[in-house]
C-alpha cells in the first residue's frame, strides 16, 4: 500500500466549523434560499465543494465564480459531475443569450456610449453642458444595468450613491436607452451578459 498523500488526509478527517456545520444542515433540511458572507480565506470553496456530497445527483448545481481563473480551479476540484456546471456569471449570462438570441451575436464594447453619442438629439434636447449631460446619461445607462433598476424610483438611490449631477431629463433618456439597448441584440456589450438574461 503506498503513502497517503497530505491532501487526502485533510479530506478524510474534514471536521466543519460551527458555521459550515449550519450551512450543511440547510442544504440538508433548509427551504428557500441561503445568503452567506465570507471573507476571502474564510473556506468558501471548501465549504461549496462539500456541500455537493450533500446534493443528489438528480439535482442541478450552478457554481458561479468571480473570474476564470476562480472557475478553472473550481472545475478541476469538483472534477467529472454532470449535474454541477461552473461558470463567471458573465459567462452564464452570454450562454443564456445566445441560447435565446442566437450564436450569431456581436460584443461591442461601447455599445451604450455610442449610440448615446450618435443619437443622444433624438433623446433629449439638452444644450448646456451637452459633454457632462452625455456622461451623465452613459452613467445612468450602466449602473441602471448593473443594478437591474428599470423605474424612477429604483433609479433614484443610484443617482445618489453615485453622486451623479443631473443636468435636466437623464434619467428619463436613460430609460429610453435601455428600452433601446432591449431591442437591438445583434450586438451586446459586457454589462448585457448581466442584465439581458434578468
Amino acid at each position: 500500500m503506498g503513502r497517503r498523500k497530505k491532501t487526502d488526509i485533510i479530506e478524510n478527517t474534514f471536521v466543519p466549523s460551527a458555521y459550515q456545520a449550519r450551512i450543511f444542515d440547510f442544504i440538508q433540511n433548509g427551504e428557500g434560499n441561503l445568503v452567506i458572507e465570507a471573507l476571502a480565506g474564510s473556506g468558501k470553496s471548501t465549504t461549496l465543494l462539500k456541500m455537493l456530497d450533500l446534493i443528489s445527483v438528480d439535482k442541478k448545481v450552478l457554481f458561479c465564480a468571480f473570474n476564470l481563473e476562480i472557475v478553472k480551479d473550481l472545475k478541476k476540484r469538483v472534477g467529472i459531475r454532470p449535474n454541477v456546471m461552473v461558470s463567471t456569471v458573465h459567462s452564464l449570462g452570454y450562454k443564456i443569450i445566445k441560447d435565446n438570441f442566437g450564436e450569431k451575436i456581436e460584443t461591442l464594447p461601447n455599445k451604450y456610449t455610442e449610440h448615446i453619442w450618435k443619437n443622444i438629439k433624438e433623446y433629449s434636447s439638452m444644450k448646456k453642458n451637452y459633454t457632462r449631460y452625455i456622461d451623465n446619461v452613459v452613467k445612468l445607462v450602466d449602473h441602471c444595468r448593473y443594478n437591474l433598476a428599470d423605474t424612477i424610483p429604483s433609479i433614484l438611490p443610484i443617482v445618489e450613491r453615485h453622486g451623479i449631477p443631473l443636468l435636466g431629463d437623464e434619467i428619463e433618456v436613460a430609460l429610453k436607452i435601455l428600452e433601446w439597448g432591449k431591442s437591438h441584440m445583434d450586438c451586446i456589450d459586457f454589462t448585457d451578459m448581466l442584465w439581458v438574461p434578468h
